[in-house]
C-alpha cells in the first residue's frame, strides 16, 4: 500500500499471532489517511466456551499500550458490547 492509502482497518482474532506489534502499528500508520481509525475485536482473556487457548489471548491492557507505543491516540476500549471478545478503537 502507498502512504495515506487507507481510511480505516480491521483486525479481528489475529492480533496474538502478530510479530514485533509496535513495529507493524507503525509501520501501519505511514499507509492510513491522518484520523483514520483502526478496529481490534480480540477474545477476552477470561474462560469462554470458544477461542483460543488462554495462552493465545492478549490483555486489552497490552493491545493499549502497544497501539499508544505505535503513535495512535484516542485509544477506546469496549469490553461490554461482545460477550467473548473485546473492541479496541484508536485514530492514527
Amino acid at each position: 500500500m502507498k502512504k495515506g492509502e487507507a481510511d480505516a482497518v480491521l483486525i479481528v482474532n489475529t492480533y496474538a499471532y502478530l510479530q514485533n506489534r509496535v513495529a507493524y502499528f507503525s509501520n501501519l500508520q505511514q499507509v492510513l489517511k491522518p484520523n483514520s481509525e483502526i478496529v481490534i475485536i480480540e477474545f477476552k482473556l477470561k474462560n469462554i466456551p470458544n477461542g483460543p487457548p488462554e495462552e493465545e489471548k492478549v490483555p486489552i491492557s497490552t493491545v493499549e499500550a502497544e497501539l499508544k507505543s505505535a503513535g495512535f491516540k484516542d485509544i477506546d476500549v469496549d469490553d461490554q458490547t461482545l460477550d467473548y471478545q473485546y473492541i479496541v478503537t484508536a485514530r492514527s
